[in-house]
């Protein structure tokens, strides 16, 4: 399908993807958008961070995933000019490979990047790195947990009716705890960030858009003790 100059795939025409989007909205209290850090704008819609924080009164993290391929500076760059412009939002930086040498840190060309890449790294720096960046992003997501009045998703989802359909509602009744709801465009690293919070590989990656098929509803034990019963849902990533 083409809307003048945009073209739409199949698999952004199916309601039931945009539904699981919109479901993972509703029952997250903090919405993770997981971006690329060398362009995260392009992955960040401002309608969307509007509509979260304003509309319906969520907590929002950005992560900027991949950092291990840019330089520290560019990193502190963009998380200076994305606190400018979304004061309300909380901002944490990830990666799945530890920083070897921070002097060659983002340089190089594609080639040079990519044997840094392949290098294999012991694991216990490995362990030590990704815990370090996971606690990051729950304290980031800590520092923007809605308070207790704020209103809920499920007052915007209701619409004019102010009534949500009945299976909704049993769902709503289910919700316990932190519910953190990651989303993002396809590619980004959605997957490798939740294999990372839960701690064990509880889903595959993949260079193809959309591998992400189904919503994953997922409770992270290995950090209860960090912050207390909390869970993480996962989304199809959609342009």
């Amino acid at each position: 399908l083409e809307l003048g100059s945009l073209s739409v795939t199949p698999y952004e025409l199916n309601i039931e993807v945009w539904r699981q989007l919109w479901r993972v909205i509703e029952f997250s209290d903090v919405l993770i958008v997981v971006t690329d850090v060398r362009y995260p704008t392009f992955h960040l819609p401002p309608s969307l961070i509007a509509s979260l924080t304003k509309d319906m009164g969520k907590g929002v993290v950005v992560v900027l995933n991949k950092s291990d391929l840019v330089s520290e500076d560019l990193v502190r760059a963009w998380r200076n000019h994305l606190e400018n412009i979304y004061p309300t939002i909380a901002i944490a930086e990830f990666s799945t490979k530890p920083y070897e040498d921070a002097d060659h840190r983002g340089k190089g060309g594609v080639n040079a990047r990519k044997k840094r890449l392949k290098r294999r790294v012991r694991r216990d720096l490995m362990t030590k790195h990704i815990e370090a960046h996971v606690k990051g992003v729950l304290d980031a997501a800590k520092s923007v947990l809605p308070s207790p009045g704020a209103a809920a998703a499920s007052d915007y989802f209701a619409g004019s009716t102010g009534k949500l359909p009945a299976r909704e509602k049993k769902r709503g009744k289910e919700k316990q705890g932190v519910c953190l709801g990651l989303i993002g465009h396809p590619n980004v690293g959605k997957t490798s960030l939740l294999n990372a919070l839960v701690g064990r590989k509880v889903a595959s990656t993949s260079r193809t858009a959309g591998h992400t098929k189904h919503l994953q509803h997922i409770p992270l034990e290995k950090y209860r003790a960090y912050l207390p019963d909390v869970y993480v849902i996962d989304c199809p990533g959609l342009v």
